[in-house]
């Protein structure tokens, strides 16, 4: 046996990025009969600007630009808790020389 179903789609043919032409969302069978276009549209593009800030580099270059700000601000907090951590070894290394 075959159902049939009606399914809405949202096709975004302009993603800027330089792998993928378009992204297609298929929207939930139970979304409310009064959703309309523009707002659906407005979904897709924050879910696309969403997965931009967690990583997903594209052609406009907005995004590899969060990715590598988040790098360099871990890489000073690594190289931060390293230099206190140096000062804390050094500081009981004095202290037992004095005892």
């Amino acid at each position: 046996m075959v159902k049939g179903m009606t399914r809405r789609i949202i096709e975004i043919k302009q993603t800027g990025n330089t792998y993928f032409e378009k992204a297609v969302f298929y929207c939930r069978t139970n979304v409310p009969h009064g959703t309309t276009e523009d707002t659906l549209t407005q979904e897709a593009a924050r879910i696309i600007d969403r997965l931009c800030r967690e990583g997903i580099s594209t052609s406009a270059g907005r995004c590899g630009a969060q990715s590598r700000k988040k790098r360099l601000l871990l890489a000073l907090r690594m190289l931060a808790s390293a230099a206190a951590g140096a000062m804390v070894t050094i500081g009981i290394m004095q202290l037992l020389q004095r005892l």
